[in-house]
């Protein structure tokens, strides 16, 4: 018996599995098995031929539902609208706790303090200076 490569790639495309125990089997089409009278064995080395290989059965899918186009030709406009909300915040401290302005406010005037009054700075700078003007980069 002859089993051309093609016929069974037809077959596969036509709804057609491997055997009857196969999970999408329907006995309306069939299988290839009952089609060409082979047996279990036989299928199996008959899908081991490398252009058979991993090939399943493809299965039609009826569409569950129909499409009724009922627009007469006009499709109504949809506009889509953005708001912007923007929200307001309070801050809210109690007596012993400074809010984020505080720290802020006095952290910039102690930093300014320190750098109008440390001599320690001018000597830092002195000190880097000479070593960043001999940097290759």
């Amino acid at each position: 018996m002859e089993i051309k490569i093609s016929e069974v790639l037809t077959c596969l495309k036509e709804g057609y599995t491997r055997t009857k125990a196969d999970k999408n089997y329907d006995p309306e089409i069939g299988s290839i098995q009952e089609k060409y009278s082979l047996n279990g064995t036989q299928v199996f080395e008959l899908f081991k031929h490398e252009k058979l290989k991993g090939k399943k059965t493809i299965i039609k899918k009826e569409p569950a539902f129909t499409i009724i186009d009922d627009t007469n030709g006009e499709v109504p406009e949809v506009a889509a609208v953005i708001e912007e909300v923007v929200e307001e915040t309070e801050e809210v401290s109690t007596p012993d706790t400074p809010t984020l302005t505080d720290i802020n406010d006095s952290t910039t005037e102690e930093t300014i303090d320190k750098v109008d009054t440390n001599e320690e700075t001018e000597d830092v700078v002195e000190t880097v200076e000479p070593i960043a003007e001999g940097n290759p980069w």
